[in-house]
Formats: structure tokens, C-alpha cells, sequence
């Protein structure tokens, strides 16, 4: 080929390639569209539901625990996409010291359609003494979301919560943010 004849031709295929490119782009970010979550939870709705204690000999205080917290929604205002939750499972373990320490599991939102949210959660839980004996006990951590069923089985993202622990009644709140999207 000619060299003025050979510039075109790159020149016209790398035109169409640019313009091919600006289509498929667009496509893919509406696929991978990000949505905000939000969430707050009291402790009226939630309870330990099963928990497995072992005291582990190294230091005084040092448990290792299995546990079960099903929390409840009750109106229609925490959503993914437009789909309300209705039940929380964490199904976890902790290992700490003094109520201080890490937490690490697994969790499932179940949808109002019958859809579940699937996620892995890791974070840290410390415990302050009050001068009367009793403990405030707070927590925090990440909750990466892993995957669903239904129109959730794409969906991934990561939420960032905190919340507190209330060991004599059995309950705990929290307060969760962050994103997600849906793979296609």
C-alpha cells in the first residue's frame, strides 16, 4: 500500500474504533451504576438469636464466640433498588478480649420479593468500663456485599457500619452506609 493510502486506512479504523469505544462505554456504566445505601437499625429490632461461648485459657477474658443476630425491618424504608428488606442475618464469629477484639462472618438480607443479599463482614469491637462497672460497648467495620439471588445475583459493593452492643438485653444497633451496584 501506498504510504498516504495506508494513513487513511489506520486513520479511518482507528475513527471507527473511538466511536465503537464511546458506545460500549455509556453501555457498561449503565450496567455498573452505583446506588447508595443507608440504613439505621435500633436495638428494638434485633436479637442474638444463638451464641456459643468458649473461654480460651492464654489471659483472663480471652472468649472465642459463634453467633446468630437476626434483625428485623419493619416498615419498607431500607431498600435494594426498590426492593425493601425485611430480615438481617449475621452469622459470626468474635474473638476477644474483655469484650475487645475482632468480629469476622457472614450475613444475608432477605428481601420482601424472596431475594437475598449476600455479604462478608469484618470489624473490631472495643469496651469502655463506666465508673458504676458496667461497659459501653461500641463497634464498627466493613460489609462487603458478595453476590445474590434473583435480579441480586450480580450485586456487589461495600457498606461501612457502626452501631453498639447491649449484652444484658441481648441486642445491639447500628448505623450503616455506603455504595453497591449490580454487575451484569
Amino acid at each position: 500500500m501506498h504510504t498516504a493510502t495506508w494513513s487513511k486506512w489506520v486513520g479511518r479504523k482507528a475513527l471507527i474504533a473511538v466511536a465503537l469505544g464511546g458506545l460500549v462505554v455509556p453501555l457498561l456504566a449503565v450496567a455498573q451504576q452505583k446506588h447508595k445505601f443507608s440504613s439505621e437499625r435500633s436495638a428494638d429490632t434485633s436479637e442474638y438469636t444463638q451464641q456459643l461461648r468458649i473461654d480460651v485459657d492464654d489471659v483472663p477474658g480471652h472468649q472465642i464466640r459463634a453467633y446468630e443476630l437476626k434483625a428485623v425491618y419493619p416498615d419498607d424504608s431500607v431498600k435494594f433498588l426498590d426492593t425493601p428488606i425485611k430480615e438481617e442475618y449475621n452469622r459470626a464469629f468474635s474473638d476477644y478480649i474483655n469484650t475487645n477484639g475482632r468480629h469476622f462472618g457472614y450475613c444475608s438480607y432477605v428481601l420482601k420479593n424472596g431475594d437475598k443479599v449476600h455479604c462478608r463482614i469484618d470489624g473490631t469491637t472495643q469496651a469502655t468500663v463506666n465508673p458504676d462497672g458496667s461497659k459501653n460497648i461500641t463497634f464498627s467495620g466493613v460489609t462487603t456485599l458478595t453476590g445474590g439471588t434473583g435480579k441480586f445475583q450480580g450485586i456487589r459493593g461495600t457498606l461501612r457500619y457502626s452501631g453498639f452492643y447491649d449484652p444484658v438485653a441481648n441486642r445491639s444497633g447500628d448505623k450503616t452506609d455506603g455504595e453497591y451496584w449490580i454487575e451484569e
